[in-house]
């Protein structure tokens, strides 16, 4: 109902929109979106009367008038100028499939922000007043941006910004050296954090991984149902990336007798790697004539992002795994589009598929699907390459799971790790619906998890916790009574399984307040004392240099604040790069450009599984391939738009 009063309202805002009258369009917007960005969503009873207007709108005396005059002004501009757009059926149905997702993730985002509940949405009728309005403003709010950049972008208004001096030198130094000039700039740009960081920040798996190398029992391995007791590597993490770190810091021990110099070798091996795929896209697209304007802000965007930076260093997985796939994506475009294209490209793309898959278990998910959508929508070009890229990939996967692996009684992963959906709609529902829960099906659940702790454990944002609760002693029909128990109580109370699953992952597509985390030196610092500790008998000892304490936190501590400044915080924002993804990919098919649209389909299944993870989207590394990928999907879609 709540969509059908939407919609009805819609059409008619859309004819009214028609009419002759701007001034009075514009302000009729203004209004509607300065009452959404005023009203407060919060439960009437914790609203006070002395400083909101009506029970529900902020009373502040300037800043409503400010915002109305804003709007007004805005919308003037922006309702001439996306006449045509507007006017066209596929334009007007693209946009505003764009904007009602956005109002309504929107106000779904900011009431689980708060709540942990979509409850300030439907608690009562005053409450879906409420949200209606902010839902009808925050469509406009959301609408008129969008279709006046989609108009942009079909004029091409890139290509008349001109540069100044230095930048119009810059660009010159990059068409005569575009591998390298961009290359070093990077390099220079980011000696002072290389320094800082020296020699490597933790993730929250890297003492897993170390340790596990080394035999010493930690996480995974307590997890983990082991071949043998005597090799606790296992497949939750990749194990490639697990020996490459393993090999580096015994080489750094044992030749130059510094735990540091062996992980400083690992993250400059993957900076530069980093480094050069950048490189290369900006290589690729300079020498198909981008526009000069659009190279500077690629360049700018790699040099200050500051999640980029600041994984950069971070020993983990998903660094390599963004270098390669920012890699892949260019020799994908080159495929496609047939354009510096030679025998050696398919191969290449073979290769760094299977780095791809060698990094992330679930990178295979990927592979094969976007493979398949390859070969669907173009047929004859991509049933030998993709076909034949497919079997060998997945036969380097078999190989290795059900060969290699098996071999050094390296053990799989256990299975509940790819659970992240259920087991948190299984949580919730226990938290809520207690009673509801029969013998029978408390039983099945028992024999899959703890079913005490699996209440107690919930969070909401995170699945990690309850999956903690797995019990590695179940067999293949618990499994099965399990999820018969699961579709059980789903019959009887769906709704909390929607619920649970908008509250672990509502952060990927609302940009609110939560930002995405930083691996700060503090946070990590008792990782660090810990491996310390436990690889002693190793002669390990890793430690950040003293004389560099003060510059350390003083780059660390700027860089925060800067970047959480109005409009800079949208660079911490997964949520924002969400919608803008999800905005190139509908602007291409809105175009027509299937070459063009296939260049945001990984970054696209890189979400989805993002979407099925542990985690909400404030955890930023699982994000992280999409934040580095992302400007290569968008310049190369361009220059497929184009033509070169």
């Amino acid at each position: 109902m709540f969509i059908i009063v939407f919609s009805v309202t819609d059409i008619f805002i859309e004819i009214y929109l028609r009419s002759e009258d701007m001034q009075l369009k514009a302000l009729s917007l203004a209004v509607l979106s300065s009452l959404a960005v005023n009203v407060d969503l919060r439960y009437q009873t914790e609203i006070g009367t002395e400083d909101y207007e009506l029970g529900c709108f902020y009373s502040n005396r300037w800043l409503p008038l400010i915002m109305l005059c804003a709007f007004f002004f805005f919308y003037r501009y922006v309702i001439g100028e996306t006449s045509e757009i507007r006017g066209s059926k596929r334009g007007r149905i693209t946009v505003s499939w764009m904007a009602f997702l956005f109002a309504a993730f929107t106000i779904f985002g900011y009431s689980y922000q708060e709540t942990d509940s979509w409850g300030l949405i439907f608690a009562n009728s005053y409450q879906m007043c409420k949200a209606y309005i902010f839902m009808i403003g925050f469509y406009w709010i959301a609408y008129f941006p969008l279709a006046w950049v989609y108009s942009s972008a079909d004029k091409r208004t890139i290509r008349s910004l001109k540069l100044s001096r230095l930048f119009e030198w810059y660009m010159q130094q990059l068409k005569r050296h575009p591998f390298i000039a961009p290359f070093l700039t990077l390099i220079i740009v980011n000696i002072p954090y290389m320094i800082t960081a020296y020699p490597a920040i933790f993730a929250g798996d890297t003492i897993d991984q170390l340790l596990q190398a080394f035999q010493i029992p930690y996480n995974s391995a307590k997890s983990t149902n082991l071949i043998t007791q005597s090799q606790l590597i296992n497949q939750h993490h990749s194990v490639i990336h697990t020996m490459i770190m393993h090999w580096m810091l015994c080489l750094g021990v044992k030749v130059f007798h510094s735990a540091n110099i062996g992980l400083f070798i690992v993250t400059l091996g993957q900076t530069l790697l980093t480094f050069a795929g950048i490189s290369y896209l900006v290589k690729t697209v300079v020498s198909e004539g981008f526009p000069d304007f659009g190279v500077i802000l690629l360049m700018v965007y790699f040099a200050v992002s500051p999640r980029i930076q600041n994984m950069l260093f971070v020993l983990s997985k998903d660094v390599p795994y963004g270098a390669v796939t920012l890699i892949s994506l260019v020799l994908l475009w080159k495929m496609i589009t047939g354009r510096q294209c030679n025998k050696r490209t398919p191969y290449l793309y073979i290769v760094s598929l299977l780095a791809l898959q060698m990094l992330r278990k679930e990178a295979i998910y990927i592979i094969v699907i976007q493979m398949i959508i390859l070969i669907i929508v173009k047929r004859k070009q991509w049933i030998t390459c993709g076909g034949g890229g497919t079997a060998v990939i997945i036969l380097v996967g078999l190989l290795l799971g059900k060969l290699i692996y098996p071999a050094y009684n390296i053990s799989p992963s256990p299975v509940n790790e790819a659970l992240s959906i259920p087991i948190q709609q299984t949580a919730r529902y226990i938290r809520d619906y207690p009673d509801d829960v029969s013998p029978e099906e408390r039983a099945s659940i028992d024999k899959m998890w703890d079913y005490t702790a699996l209440c107690e454990n919930y969070d909401p944002r995170r699945s990690d916790i309850a999956k903690a609760t797995f019990r590695k002693t179940s067999t293949g029909a618990d499994w099965i009574e399990y999820f018969r128990a699961w579709l059980s109580m789903l019959r009887k109370h769906p709704l909390v399984y929607v619920q649970a699953t908008l509250n672990n992952y509502f952060e990927y597509v609302y940009p609110g307040k939560e930002l995405a985390e930083a691996h700060t030196f503090e946070r990590r610092a008792w990782d660090i004392d810990y491996a310390n500790e436990k690889l002693a008998d190793n002669g390990v000892f890793i430690y950040y240099p003293q004389c560099m304490n003060s510059f350390r936190l003083f780059w660390e501590t700027t860089r925060e604040r800067v970047f959480r400044l109005p409009v800079l915080s949208l660079l911490l924002s997964v949520g924002f790069y969400t919608w803008v993804l999800l905005g190139c990919s509908a602007y291409w098919i809105y175009r027509k450009n299937i070459d063009a649209v296939l260049m945001f389909v990984p970054l696209l299944l890189i979400l989805l599984v993002c979407l099925a993870g542990p985690c909400n989207g404030a955890y930023f590394r699982y994000f992280y391939p999409i934040v580095l990928c992302l400007p290569a999907s968008m310049s190369l879609s361009w220059v497929t738009k184009s033509g070169g």
